[in-house]
C-alpha cells in the first residue's frame, strides 16, 4: 500500500508499506519506508536544506542520513544498501512528525500536517 502526502505538484511525501516478501525479500527489513520528494531537488545535492537537497530521500528513521553522507553497506556485488534501522518500525523509531527527528517539515521548514504513529 502506497499513502501519498502532497504540499503541491513538485512536492509531497511517499509512505510506503515494505514487507520481506516478494520482490522486497532482499531488504533489510519490514516497515514503513517515508520518501520526501521534491521534484525541483538535485540528486547531487545532500546537504538537506531548503536550497540543497535530494530530489527523493529517504527519510531514514534512525536519523543518521547514512545515504546523503555517503555511510553505506556495500555487498559483494557493489550494491549500495540501507539498513533496518532506516525504515519505522516497532520497536524501532515509530513517530513521524513536525517536532520528531527526522521531522516530517516541508522543505521550507513549514508544518507539513503529517503525524504517523506505527
Amino acid at each position: 500500500m502506497t499513502f501519498f502526502h502532497r504540499k503541491n505538484l513538485k512536492e509531497y511525501f511517499i509512505i510506503e508499506n515494505r514487507q520481506k516478501v516478494g520482490r522486497d525479500l532482499a531488504i533489510p527489513g519490514s516497515g514503513l519506508a517515508i520518501w520526501h520528494v521534491d521534484e525541483t531537488g538535485n540528486n547531487e545535492n545532500h546537504d538537506r536544506l531548503a536550497d540543497s537537497h535530494n530530489e527523493c530521500p529517504l527519510v531514514q528513521a534512525d536519523g543518521q542520513f547514512d545515504f546523503e553522507h555517503g555511510n553505506l553497506t556495500v555487498d559483494l556485488k557493489d550494491n549500495y544498501h540501507g539498513e533496518m534501522k532506516d525504515l519505522y518500525y516497532l520497536p524501532n523509531n515509530t513517530n513521524f512528525g513536525d517536532v520528531t527527528q527526522p521531522n516530517s517539515k516541508w522543505w521550507d521548514d513549514s508544518s507539513s500536517g503529517l503525524d504517523i504513529i506505527v
